[in-house]
């Protein structure tokens, strides 16, 4: 497709999000700005982002191909909707389908908008931001994840071939 973020693996994925929490959380402020596009010439960075670029075109078929990655499981799944848009309410967002689901605790169902603490999660079906994508507060010291711990870190990837 000739983008160039994240790091271009010859699997076919790409990084387009990483949020490690010792580098701080994201700003809120100006529509989540930050939390779409920031440093993007940084995959590895603590705060990098390039969410931005998920648009229609890096679909493949009629679905997103999508991985988050945490420091305990990786969840593999697609969806149709874009999770940059408002989606409507439900238990999982339009044509959210699991192809490798190491955990669903908290109400997991796929990556929508969030809560006024975090841009994006994992819980379409209520108000909880477990399973975060820039949240902007600490949460037992990380982010809030299936084990009602805080974990320190994620990722989101998206498959682009």
């Amino acid at each position: 497709m000739g983008q160039h973020y994240g790091k271009n693996p010859t699997d076919g994925w790409v990084k387009i999000f990483n949020h490690n929490v010792a580098g701080g959380y994201w700003s809120s402020a100006d529509n989540w700005a930050e939390a779409l596009k920031s440093n993007p010439t940084d995959p590895d960075n603590n705060k990098y982002s390039q969410l931005y670029k998920l648009t229609d075109a890096m679909k493949l078929g009629n679905e997103f191909i999508l991985k988050m990655v945490m420091d305990s499981y990786t969840n593999t799944w697609a969806q149709q909707w874009n999770p940059l848009e408002d989606a409507p309410t439900g238990s999982t967002v339009p044509g959210y389908r699991a192809i490798d689901i190491q955990t669903t605790g908290n109400s997991w169902g796929g990556l929508s908008k969030g809560t006024a603490s975090a841009f994006l999660d994992g819980n379409p079906a209520n108000s909880n931001w477990y399973y975060p994508i820039a949240s902007n507060q600490n949460w037992n010291g990380g982010l809030p994840q299936y084990d009602g711990t805080g974990h320190p870190f994620v990722e989101l990837w998206v498959k682009i071939r």
